[in-house]
């Protein structure tokens, strides 16, 4: 079998299969266990889309779009803090579903275990910059304990 490129793939076929590489998107994608479907885009993305784009330096990143603007997207992986501006050009195919782990069923993006996930995404991100809030003052606590010792 000739390996093919993700573009090649898409443009060929329609969808391309990818293991994920990285903790980005956790809890919903594992690194190097999940496997995640992905076509084509057809028009443009819409709020709660994971989109494959690849960024100026030839990177691949697979993040879920937070704002739908006229000429881009706000993209952030559902572990991340901070997002990314990526214009429509960049992006190269929209997850269709994915596969937990080697053995799970296909999870696609209508069934309703998924949309109640994204449902929660926006509300653990909030969560998890809380907490970051939080943990601050008990980071400058240690380090000026560790000044003293």
């Amino acid at each position: 079998m000739k390996l093919q490129s993700i573009e090649q793939a898409l443009a060929e076929q329609n969808a391309a299969y990818i293991q994920t590489v990285g903790v980005s998107m956790e809890p919903m994608l594992h690194e190097r266990e999940s496997t995640v479907v992905l076509e084509r885009p057809h028009g443009r993305l819409a709020r709660g889309d994971v989109a494959l784009f690849r960024r100026g330096d030839g990177q691949l990143v697979l993040h879920r779009v937070i704002r739908v603007r006229p000429r881009d997207y706000l993209i952030r992986g559902d572990s991340c803090l901070g997002h990314e501006v990526v214009p429509d050009g960049m992006v190269i195919g929209v997850m269709k579903g994915y596969y937990e782990h080697a053995d799970s069923p296909f999870i696609s993006r209508d069934a309703p275990q998924y949309r109640r996930y994204v449902r929660t995404v926006a509300l653990r991100h909030v969560i998890r910059r809380i907490g970051r809030l939080l943990a601050l003052p008990y980071r400058g606590v240690r380090k000026l304990i560790r000044c003293f010792r």
